[in-house]
């Protein structure tokens, strides 16, 4: 996977609310969208370590 550009934690802060309402979509669990999108955080830090 090609490393991610270096501002992309500030592009991500920036869509989180966004990434937030449709991670309930799909779970219609608050609790599990935080939980998803944390995960996807975790993925993504990973990702460009």
């Amino acid at each position: 996977m090609a490393a991610l550009p270096d501002n992309w934690q500030k592009e991500m802060i920036a869509v989180l609310p966004k990434l937030r309402r449709f991670a309930f979509s799909l779970t219609g669990s608050p609790e599990d969208a935080d939980d998803l999108i944390h995960d996807l955080e975790q993925a993504l830090t990973q990702a460009n370590s």
